[in-house]
Formats: structure tokens, sequence, C-alpha cells
């Protein structure tokens, strides 16, 4: 038998079948709406999902369909007369719901047996470090440097000319820099059964969790979660599954937004029931039997409560798709799911039969490294070994809709001899986002796009400083601005721990390092100057480089990679110029780090 890990059931949107036309009623026969995950399916996926039950949601769309489809055509063309009387339309309907709810909650209850009967204890994978030992100091050039014994120009080979670039920067920024206006969400049925969250600075509403009545989740067994599983089951959990489906889809927010949403949605709903039992603190982990909450001040609250947050979220997520998984250390309960990218600093662990890791994505209340085993369940079997639900996509591939907080910050520096005075402005909005968002490959911050405010000032306050100068010389700005501009720091002085940064972050925060002015550079060489742009990883160190074309110094350092060459260029050695490599990493083969069309 397969043990399902139940997704949220479906819903039939229909009119009465009576008195049609034929050509109605085979429109009545497709009218059917089921409630379905709010993530796209991919051309694998969909494949997938159409040729097996190889995912919950559909091997139980597959049932409904049939019970319903076979009783639809009974009703069209059978008699519609029992012991004299008509069955009523509506009454139907209700029948075939609540057997359809009932086949729903015998799920849930197989999936709770199964959870009473598999648990084992399993070592955690140790948590993956980001780059370590960066340089508390950089080497600086005394003066600005180009590549050294550049040879005499062969005079049968054409010149550039060194004034002016074929590339002018659009000082103009263009749509995609303009921030889009935030699409409205259509209204609760029931307004006055709501909680109301804030993401990203927008308000959230979404309903009450009907009959639920939680209790904290203070003792961890296997029979005390498959419990709680059963009592969330219980819930009038539809309509709310539904509304952070619909949420999700209309702001269109990535994996990351929407497990945050989902998270903050499961805190409010267990504050609309319980008490506020939330004190503040000041230490770095919460005291002993109370768990921290919140993200720019730390709240406590007794574990047993937040145990029974983290079991809300894993049950929304399960519900909403997402291969959500549960496990427990001493007296905490963790929610575990697999990415597409290697996330960093959390422990992590991998289940028979997947090709993802399951890392650890609910908070820690102690040092991840203390965290060396978890009391967990094999995912659960599935026909054609088909996958427990949708990983988590951490790469941003459009801009998350959010109310926008402006800030400012003034830059100088310079170039040639003259000094620039800048103001930029970056999106607080995003930034406190990125607070949360895990720490994961550093191809994934390359691509992340800035908000419309920060990528349309580096636009105004950059463009116009690059007409009128030859290519290279425009790349040299580029480089002077990033290397001077941002004070450089480790990110283990400034925050005691390896993180990156994106265009949006480097300007809130007063410091920063390598691969936050890498990332930058990246974004200003592809958005000012059209060029196709790699990241370089060394090491210990990060830079990047410019694919070759005509216009730059054939005699500077360069990587080789795709049977392309790219100009090493250094946006933290500072005054060296594009192909020149700091000493250390000149002769270092680099990691390539492929980066895709702006969007």
């Amino acid at each position: 038998m397969c043990i399902c890990q139940p997704f949220i059931p479906v819903t039939l949107h229909t009119e009465h079948p009576s008195h049609l036309s034929p050509h109605m009623k085979l429109q009545f026969l497709t009218s059917f709406k089921f409630v379905a995950s709010p993530k796209p399916l991919s051309t694998n996926a969909y494949h997938s999902a159409s040729n097996s039950y190889s995912t919950p949601f559909w091997y139980s769309l597959k049932y409904a369909f049939l019970v319903v489809w076979f009783g639809l055509i009974g009703m069209l063309f059978l008699p519609h007369q029992t012991n004299g009387q008509q069955q009523s339309f509506e009454e139907y309907k209700k029948q075939q719901q609540q057997a359809f709810e009932q086949y729903i909650s015998e799920q849930d209850a197989a999936f709770a047996d199964f959870l009473r009967t598999n648990w084992s204890e399993k070592a955690m994978d140790r948590a993956l470090g980001l780059l370590e030992n960066k340089p508390s100091q950089l080497p600086t050039l005394p003066s600005p440097s180009t590549p050294a014994n550049k040879p005499e120009p062969d005079p049968a080979s054409p010149v550039p000319d060194p004034t002016t670039s074929d590339i002018t920067p659009d000082i103009t920024p263009n749509e995609a820099l303009s921030s889009s206006p935030i699409p409205p969400l259509p209204p609760l049925e029931n307004p006055d059964r709501t909680v109301t969250v804030e993401l990203l600075g927008l308000e959230v509403s979404v309903p009450v969790l009907e009959r639920f009545d939680p209790a904290p989740l203070d003792k961890l067994s296997n029979d005390t979660i498959a419990d709680y599983w059963l009592t969330l089951a219980a819930t009038e959990y539809p309509p709310l599954v539904n509304r952070l489906a619909e949420v999700i889809r209309i702001y269109q927010w990535n994996d990351w937004a929407a497990s945050m949403l989902v998270r903050k949605v499961a805190e409010a709903q267990m504050r609309t029931y319980q008490p506020e039992q939330h004190r503040a603190g000041t230490q770095s982990y919460a005291p002993e039997g109370y768990a921290t909450q919140g993200n720019a001040t730390q709240n406590y609250v007794p574990q047993g409560e937040e145990n029974a947050t983290v079991a809300l979220t894993w049950f929304l997520l399960s519900k909403l798709g997402y291969a959500a998984h549960a496990g427990y250390y001493d007296t905490t309960l963790v929610l575990m799911m697999p990415s597409d990218t290697r996330v960093y600093s959390v422990p992590s662990l991998t289940l028979e039969g997947s090709e993802q890791p399951y890392y650890i994505m609910s908070s820690l209340n102690r040092d991840p490294e203390r965290v060396r085993s978890v009391y967990t369940y094999e995912r659960e079997e599935k026909q054609d070994g088909g996958e427990d639900g949708d990983i988590l996509h951490l790469y941003v591939r459009n801009r998350q809709a959010n109310a926008v907080q402006p800030q400012q910050r003034d830059l100088v520096f310079e170039y040639e001899g003259v000094q620039f005075d800048l103001r930029l402005e970056f999106d607080l909005e995003i930034v406190d986002f990125l607070r949360t968002f895990p720490k994961t490959d550093l191809n994934v911050f390359f691509e992340f796009p800035p908000s419309a405010e920060s990528a349309g000032s580096y636009v105004r306050a950059l463009a116009p400083l690059l007409l009128d100068r030859s290519l290279l010389d425009q790349l040299n700005l580029l480089l002077r601005f990033v290397q001077t501009a941002f004070e450089y720091k480790t990110d283990r002085d400034q925050f005691g721990e390896e993180r990156f940064m994106t265009p949006d972050e480097i300007l809130y925060y007063p410091y920063s390092d390598c691969d936050d002015k890498a990332i930058l550079f990246a974004y200003l060489v592809r958005e000012l100057l059209g060029l196709d742009v790699v990241g370089l990883e060394y090491s210990q160190h990060v830079a990047t480089g410019v694919r070759m074309v005509e216009g730059l110094p054939e005699d500077g350092d360069v990587v080789e990679h795709n049977g392309e060459r790219y100009l090493v260029s250094d946006p933290t050695y500072v005054n060296a110029g594009a192909g020149v490599s700091m000493p250390k990493y000149a002769v270092e083969e680099p990691k390539v780090i492929e980066l895709g069309v702006l969007r």
C-alpha cells in the first residue's frame, strides 16, 4: 500500500445538470475546479505527474475524478427517481464531497499510523561551511595598475579608439527597473474571522484555522507527533491552504518567501488560540525550556509552543505540496526540507531514496554543531519512485512583490584624480527579507535581482559617468567604484559568520568583503555595459571575469571557460585595473560561476 503524506482535498464547483442541452451537459461535465499546489509544474514534473501516481496530489485527484465522473454520468443518463422522490443535486454533491473528505481523512490516518511506527535515530551530516580564512586586510596597489608588460601594438592590427566606446550606457532606467504595482488580493468570505501577518511590508489576511485547539507539544515521540498531525487534519484547513496558495500565486513569491509566509501564519494562528507567552530576551540563545521566535528582536516562547508552531508549519507546507519533513532532538521539533542548492551552516541528512539532503529549516536554539542526530522517519514509499512533494527552489527569478521602504546612502570614490559624490537608494524591505534567507550557493546571490529602487539608483548615478569613455575605461571606472566606495571588512569581523550580500544589502551594511563586491560588480557590468560576466571562486577569495570583446586588453590575466576567454576583474584588489589578478591567486585555477541573462 502506498502511504501518502496527504495534500489538500479537492473542492468541486458545479451547476445542476437537469434539463441541460447536450452541449451544456458537456460543459457541465468539464466544469470542475480543483484546488492544487500554487507551484507551477515543470515540464518533467508535469509529465511525471500525468503518467503515474507519483505524488499524493495526483493520486488523490485521479481517485476523486473517477468517483465524480462516473457518478455524474449516472446522474445524467439514469433516472433520478428513488422510491418516487428525486434526489436533490445539492444532496448528491454533499455526499460526493463527504466521500472524498472521508478518503482524505483515511489518508491522514494512514500517514499518522506510518508516523507511529517508522522513526529511528539518524546521524546528521555536519553543517557545510562557506568561504573561510579571508584576509582581514587586502593588498592595495600604490597607484592604478593595468596589465604589466603590455606589448607594443602590431602596426598591421587595427587599434581601437582609446577615447570612445561603442557601448553607450542608457541613463534612463528601463521598464524592468521600475516598481510594478502590487496586485490586490481578493477579499475573504468571512472578514471577521481572519488573522493578519506582514511579509515584505505587505499585510496578508488569511482565514482563522477553525476547529483548531492547539496544545503545546511538550513531549516528543512517535505517538505525540502522529496525534498532533491528526489534530491538525481534523481542522477546517482547506480555506486556509487555498488562501495561502492564492497569495503566493498572485504575489509571485519564491519558495523561501512562501515558507516564511506559512511560518508567520502558523505563529499567528497559535496566538489566536493561546494567550501571549512571549518574553523579551537579549541572550544569544533562548533560555532552557524556551525557543526563539522573530527576526529583528528575540522573543522567547515555551519550547512546547514552538514545537506546536513547527508542527503546524510542517502540516501546511505539506498540504501546499512541499516535501516538508519533521524530526526531533532532545525537546526540539525541527522542520527539514530538501533544496535545489546547497544550504550552509545548518545540519542535514540524506533520506533513503532522496537525491537531495534534507536541511533543518526551522530555527535552532543552540549551536547547530550540537545537533549530531535526530529522530525521524524515512520518506514514505511512493509508486514509481515519485518524490515526496516539491523541493525548495531558492533561486529568486523575479523581483518579489513588496511594499517599498526606500533608504539612501551617500558614497564617494575617486577615479583619475576626479572625486565623485553619489547618493544611492536601496529597499529596506528587501534587506529585512534577506536576514533570514538561507546561506546557500554563491550563484543564487549573483542572480538575485536588486530592488527596483537600487537598480534604478545605480543606473542614474553611474551611467552618466561612463559616457564618452573607452570600453576599458568604463570597466575600470566601475572597478574603482566598487573597490573604494565600500569599506572592506570580512563577514566574520562584521557579523560573526559568513554570508553573501545582494546589491541592496551592500548599500545598507557599513562593510562588505570580496564576494559582496563581486556580486555588485557583476551586476553593474551586465546592467550598464551589457557584457557577459562570470564569477571566479578561489580557495579564499571571489572575483569576476568579463568576457573578452574588442577593446579589452589581450595581455591581461584571463580565465578560459567553455571556449570563451574572460578578463580577470577583481573588484576587491584596490587600484587594480581589468586584467590584473591579486598576486596570491594569480596562479590558482578558480571555479567558474556561470551567470544567466539579467531579467
